[in-house]
């Protein structure tokens, strides 16, 4: 129930072990099913054989933006930005939230001594963070039922 992504594709070069949740899991299983014989989870639209292009979201956003004007300007980094704040105001610890983003972690203890994965307290960080947007697509769809 992890996902390793290697060094040589992060973007601070340093390998990064996410862990998995239910939801997660059951949305990767959708996917796997939609690409089909593809070797990507997620595969370029044209060509299976190929990975999904990396400006895919930004492309959307505008697509989406440009149909919905009354909805304000963002950025696919906008995502990473409101998921760590709002990570915050649940509790999650500002470093445990780097752990997650993978930032780059530069004190002395965080560069050469400690090896320590914090699997677990990310894995505890992901549940709490999975029960907080099913209680908010839950009060969403509350609204929409109201309406």
């Amino acid at each position: 129930r992890t996902w390793f992504v290697q060094p040589e594709i992060s973007k601070n070069k340093r390998s990064h072990l996410i862990p998995l949740t239910t939801s997660t899991l059951e949305i990767l299983k959708k996917q796997h099913r939609v690409a089909g014989d593809s070797p990507f989870i997620f595969p370029h639209f044209q060509n299976k054989d190929d990975h999904m292009k990396l400006d895919s979201l930004r492309t959307a956003i505008t697509r989406y933006r440009e149909d919905h004007p009354e909805i304000e300007h963002f950025v696919p980094r906008d995502f990473r930005r409101t998921c760590k704040t709002l990570m915050g105001e649940i509790g999650i610890s500002k470093g445990l939230r780097d752990r997650l983003q993978n930032h780059a972690l530069n004190d002395v203890s965080s560069k050469h001594y400690d090896r320590y994965d914090y699997l677990a307290e990310k894995r505890q960080a992901m549940e709490l963070w999975e029960r907080k947007l099913s209680q908010v697509d839950v009060e969403n769809s509350n609204i929409v039922n109201i309406r």
